[in-house]
């Protein structure tokens, strides 16, 4: 092998080894300090989000350090940075798939393997910045109308299509996810757009059907802390629902919080009544839920009210002659049931009464008094 190849050759692998060193992202030139735990989910976060592989940390703290190495994953997904809700651990624990750590003395190396490419994640968080500015409302209120809407109206539950759909990413990708795909979302949108936006991870279900592990949101409003779950509400093809949009714990049922960081500060923060909704959306979410029994009721009390108003009517158009005959003096004592010259109900008079005289009276070649009091004899027969 001549000089010139061999030349060639190592050239080649330079090239290799420099484009492999920038393929992986490092910043082990500059270290930061980790000083407390809450510190160091603050710097894993944004190493997760900005997807850096490694990362090098200087921990001077050596129980501090041992606290790292074994921390808990149930807190990291519970921690959250109002400062930098994006870089928070309950969101940014769905985006890795595994991490390492390898430590000397106070040198602390951290190494992330990503479930997704660099790409796929730029492209879906610029996607998620665009879609937040789009659905921005004229206040508040709206934008979480407009998110709560949006994801119901474009994504359905998984109902096991897509095992792995348990990120946002996924179900933009897919069309489907579960309730932490849509409470990722949510998450995002909201707080991109300006609105203060939690990630709640607990139990949802009762003691009927079983408790299981289910997230939602909390959403704040006016200074005020409401349950928002965007899974719930979608129908599928039924359509949306609001019965667990901008709630307070007491009409939030089946829910159980128990994965929220600051759990005490939160529950004394969630407000003690459910944010007023317009009557368009409460009355539909009505409805929806218990339309059957509403229709069911509705011809009950139609068909009651029907029966009512005919018995009335028919009592109010019967009329009835009562009365004794004495054949000795050839007089009566007939009178007729509740009528009185003019009929009230149906302007009736003894004229236009079927089979009757215009005294009201109908006699049969007898005589006497007819209980109308006209002098009617039967010598005058008719």
């Amino acid at each position: 092998m001549n000089k010139v190849m061999i030349r060639t050759l190592l050239v080649i692998m330079t090239a290799f080894v420099i484009s492999l060193s920038f393929s992986i992202k490092t910043e082990a030139e500059a270290k930061q300090e980790i000083v407390s735990m809450d510190d160091f989910y603050d710097k894993l976060s944004e190493q997760i989000y900005n997807r850096v592989t490694v990362r090098n940390y200087i921990v001077n703290d050596r129980s501090l350090m041992k606290s790292i190495v074994s921390f808990s994953w149930n807190e990291y997904e519970n921690h959250y940075r109002e400062d930098a809700p994006l870089a928070s651990g309950c969101y940014t624990t769905y985006y890795i798939d595994k991490i390492y750590y390898s430590y000397r003395g106070s040198d602390l190396r951290i190494t992330i393997d990503f479930p997704y490419s660099e790409i796929d994640m730029k492209n879906h968080f610029s996607r998620l910045a665009n879609l937040a500015t789009d659905l921005k409302g004229k206040n508040d209120y709206e934008t979480v109308k407009n998110v709560h809407d949006y994801l119901i109206d474009h994504f359905e539950y998984d109902e096991g299509r897509c095992e792995v759909n348990h990120a946002d990413i996924e179900g933009f990708r897919d069309g489907v996810m579960v309730c932490s795909g849509y409470g990722l979302a949510a998450y995002y949108l909201l707080n991109s757009a300006g609105v203060k936006t939690r990630i709640v991870i607990g139990y949802g279900g009762n003691s009927e059907y079983g408790n299981q592990n289910h997230l939602w949101n909390l959403v704040c409003l006016d200074g005020k802390w409401y349950n928002m779950d965007v899974t719930w509400d979608d129908l599928s093809k039924r359509g949306k629902s609001y019965k667990y949009f901008l709630k307070s714990d007491k009409d939030f049922p089946d829910h159980t919080r128990v994965g929220t960081k600051d759990n005490t500060e939160i529950n004394s923060l969630v407000s003690k009544t459910s944010y007023p909704l317009p009557l368009s959306l409460t009355f539909p979410t009505i409805f929806l839920e218990h339309g059957v029994q509403l229709i069911f009721a509705a011809v009950i009390i139609f068909t009651l009210l029907a029966v009512y108003f005919r018995r009335i009517r028919a009592r109010n158009n019967t009329y009835v002659v009562q009365g004794t005959y004495n054949y000795n003096n050839n007089s009566d004592s007939f009178g007729y049931n509740g009528y009185s010259g003019q009929d009230e109900l149906n302007g009736l008079n003894g004229q236009n009464v079927p089979g009757y005289r215009q005294d009201g009276f109908d006699p049969v070649g007898y005589s006497g008094q007819d209980g109308f009091n006209d002098g009617f004899d039967i010598n005058n027969p008719l």
